[in-house]
C-alpha cells in the first residue's frame, strides 16, 4: 500500500475562462461531480465548488469520470454557499437550476428554460440532487444576502421522463452559457474592427509624422483589405 498528500488545486483559471462558477448542492454520486469537472474544464469555467454533503473531489470515481481534469481548474470543497455569497462580486447572477421532475407549467410558473435565461454576465450556477433538488435552505440564503440578480431556470423535457442526471443537466446549462459568452466576445471583435473600418487619411493627418504621411493611402488599403477579409470570415 503506497501512502501520499493529497494533490493540491490549482488556484487560478485560465485567462480565456467564462466567468462561470459551478456550485454543487449535496451532489453525492462521485461519478456525477467528476463529469461536471470533466465539463467545467471543457468550457473554461472559472473554478467548481462543492457544499459539505457533497461527493469528495478525490475518489477514485470520482478521478476517473473526470478523466483526471482535475488539474486543470481551480477547486474548492466542502464550502457552505453562505461563505461563497459572502465572497461573491455584486454584479454577479446567481443562477438556480431546478430539477426537470415536475415539468408542468405550474411547477415552472417562476423559472424561465435555459435557452431563454441571459448568461452573457458573470454567472455562479448552483445545482442540486437529482432526487431532491436544490435544498431550500440555499435559496433562502441568497434572499437573506440581498441578491437580487437570481436567475431560475430548467431544462424541459417531456412529462414522462423524471429527470435528466444532474452532471448532464449541468453540462447542458455550462454550454449554453459558453456559447452565448463565445457570441459576446465575437460582437466585442466586430465592434473593434467597425472602428478600424472607419479609420481615413483625414483622421490620421494630425498624429502620423510628416515622413510617413505619403504612405498612409497604400497602409490604410492594406488595413481595408484585411478588414474585410476578417468579416467574410465571421460570417
Amino acid at each position: 500500500m503506497a501512502v501520499f498528500d493529497r494533490p493540491a488545486s490549482i488556484k487560478s483559471c485560465r485567462e480565456d475562462s467564462i466567468p462561470l462558477i459551478i456550485y454543487l448542492d449535496q451532489v453525492g454520486n462521485p461519478g456525477n461531480v467528476g463529469t461536471i469537472i470533466r465539463s467545467a474544464v471543457g468550457a473554461s469555467c472559472t473554478s467548481v465548488v462543492t457544499s459539505p454533503n457533497s461527493a469528495d473531489f478525490w475518489l477514485p470515481a470520482t478521478l476517473r469520470a473526470s478523466a483526471a481534469a482535475h488539474y486543470l481548474i481551480p477547486l474548492y470543497a466542502k464550502l457552505g454557499f453562505k461563505e461563497v455569497l459572502e465572497t461573491l462580486p455584486e454584479e454577479w447572477n446567481i443562477c438556480f437550476v431546478e430539477s426537470s421532475s415536475e415539468n408542468s407549467p405550474k411547477n415552472h410558473s417562476n423559472s424561465i428554460p435555459y435557452y431563454e435565461a441571459d448568461f452573457t454576465q458573470p454567472t455562479i450556477m448552483v445545482f442540486g440532487k437529482e432526487a431532491g433538488g436544490l435544498s431550500p435552505m440555499i435559496r433562502q440564503q441568497a434572499v437573506e444576502h440581498g441578491v437580487h440578480n437570481i436567475i431560475n431556470t430548467y431544462i424541459p423535457t417531456i412529462p414522462e421522463l423524471d429527470s435528466l442526471n444532474v452532471s448532464m443537466a449541468a453540462t447542458v446549462l455550462i454550454f449554453e452559457m459558453a456559447k452565448q459568452q463565445s457570441k459576446l466576445t465575437k460582437k466585442d471583435n466586430s465592434e473593434i474592427l467597425e472602428d478600424l473600418s472607419a479609420i481615413t487619411c483625414d483622421s490620421l493627418q494630425d498624429t502620423v509624422p510628416d515622413a510617413y504621411k505619403e504612405d498612409l493611402p497604400d497602409v490604410l488599403r492594406n488595413l481595408n483589405h484585411c478588414f474585410h477579409r476578417m468579416k467574410k470570415q465571421r460570417k
